[in-house]
């Protein structure tokens, strides 16, 4: 009965990290987007001392809300805590404005935090964007619109 449950256990935990950046739909209604809205895109962010890790290209569809999952690596070896230092999320140009978040692991909810609401009509197929992580580095990713 053990050996089930802890194959069951894996495969739910694998099945979960394989929709990384992918758009999921599922309707709700949206505080952030100020309405209904079509689904979702959960990306992870990775950091710890030195390390950032996040995919490269993220997949977004029409109105839907883009969420980031904030995954702090806290090692007793680390010299700060990681759930206080903020995550700045934010578009490198104009047509990604609607990117725009900066917040901690402590200050989110259990880790996810929403950068935005990708528009009904989005002025391009591709939205690039900043993260920044004072004392650890900076990348650049993007997120394309599918349909």
């Amino acid at each position: 009965m053990t050996r089930i449950f802890s194959i069951i256990t894996i495969l739910a935990l694998l099945s979960a990290c394989s929709t990384d950046g992918l758009p999921r739909k599922i309707t709700f209604d949206s505080t952030v987007c100020g309405g209904e809205v079509d689904g979702l895109t959960l990306t992870a962010v990775h950091y710890a001392d030195s390390r950032m890790v996040v995919l490269p290209i993220s997949k977004v569809r029409r109105n839907t809300e883009f969420q980031f999952l904030l995954v702090p690596k806290l090692l007793a070896s680390d010299r700060a805590d990681f759930n206080a230092v903020n995550v700045e999320i934010i578009g490198s140009n104009a047509d990604s404005n609607w990117i725009n978040v900066n917040k901690s692991f402590g200050d989110s909810d259990k880790g996810i935090v929403v950068a935005g609401c990708v528009p009904m009509d989005p002025t391009g197929t591709q939205y690039e964007f900043d993260i920044t992580i004072p004392g650890i580095g900076f990348l650049d990713p993007r997120a394309d619109v599918v349909d």
